[in-house]
């Protein structure tokens, strides 16, 4: 009674009270989408870390002498496995990290120095880029048992939301030289040697990949493919795909012969993969919390080869 009097003289109350629906609506919304983007949780680098400090707490962690080099995330669209409907929207998030023996270890100069801080204005937060003249802390003693001058490590997070999933095993494309199941700080995984193309490289010029038998000493020998490690594993309830790939160039021996063709070689580059990064988190870790986001991607990043790179999800039956 008492607001229908209000209405007739006020007519103002009524806007308010049809305003005042459509206003609880919105904050709705808006709590809604900043939940299924993890609120105030910022995913990305710390401490030269890829670090998800929640939902999943998680984090890689290269080893000593592996220094990274960049850091990005991305918004991609995935494909759907038996699907023909629009690609299901992904958030992910990489570091890229190189052997730092790959340098000349000579002193620094002020040109170098002034280039440094140059890079580093375009790097997320958290990164910190050496040039290559800097002076590097020793490798470890796993790799010094060969004249390596050349390793990498891609360590990559995803994140998809309800009700899509990634399946159990990690599909691949490529030629799977061998495969094993481990775990590492009590995570399940799958570990896979195979020979990465330049072509599917995200992170490479395109090009058609030449025959590594065809090497030349004045060309970059990554232009003749990976060999290549990658772990995968699945947390956050199948929502989240971690997956590191450590890399080195697929080159042959003194004798000719390839990596994938050497067992003894091959057994050490897998040793080797598995000991250049360790895995840390769960719910009795705290893990170092990223500055701010991270920029995305600079041209020349494939989105397609990305989007490959995490591989599909599927929408798994309710039961």
């Amino acid at each position: 009674m008492l607001l229908a009097t209000l209405v007739s003289y006020h007519p103002e109350v009524s806007a308010v009270r049809f305003l005042i629906p459509v206003l609880v609506a919105a904050l709705i919304l808006v709590t809604f989408i900043a939940v299924r983007r993890g609120g105030g949780l910022v995913r990305g680098v710390a401490e030269e870390m890829l670090v998800s400090p929640a939902r999943p707490s998680v984090a890689v962690r290269a080893a000593q002498g592996m220094r990274m080099v960049d850091a990005r995330r991305a918004d991609l669209s995935l494909d759907v496995q038996g699907s023909h409907l629009p690609g299901a929207s992904a958030e992910v998030w990489y570091a890229l990290y190189e052997n730092a023996k790959a340098g000349n270890p000579a002193e620094p100069t002020e040109a170098a120095e002034a280039a440094d801080r140059a890079e580093q204005a375009d790097r997320a937060p958290g990164v910190t880029v050496r040039s290559a003249v800097s002076p590097e802390p020793p490798f470890p003693a796993v790799f010094d048992d060969e004249p390596l001058s050349r390793a990498r490590l891609v360590a990559l997070l995803a994140m998809v939301d309800s009700p899509y999933a990634w399946p159990p095993r990690p599909e691949q494309t490529l030629h799977v030289i061998r495969t094993t199941n481990l775990t590492m700080n009590r995570h399940a995984g799958v570990a896979q040697t195979f020979i990465l193309p330049l072509v599917d490289d995200p992170w490479a010029d395109a090009g058609e990949t030449p025959s590594p038998l065809q090497y030349e000493e004045d060309k970059d020998p990554w232009r003749y493919g990976s060999l290549t490690r990658r772990f995968t594993f699945l947390l956050f309830q199948s929502r989240a795909r971690l997956v590191v790939e450590y890399r080195e160039p697929n080159l042959p021996d003194a004798s000719g012969l390839a990596p994938a063709d050497d067992l003894p070689r091959l057994a050490a580059f897998e040793t080797r993969a598995e000991k250049a990064f360790s895995l840390l988190g769960g719910a009795d870790v705290s893990l170092p919390k990223p500055a701010g986001q991270l920029p995305y991607p600079p041209a020349g990043v494939g989105r397609k080869r990305l989007a490959s790179f995490v591989g599909d999800v599927w929408r798994p039956r309710a039961d």
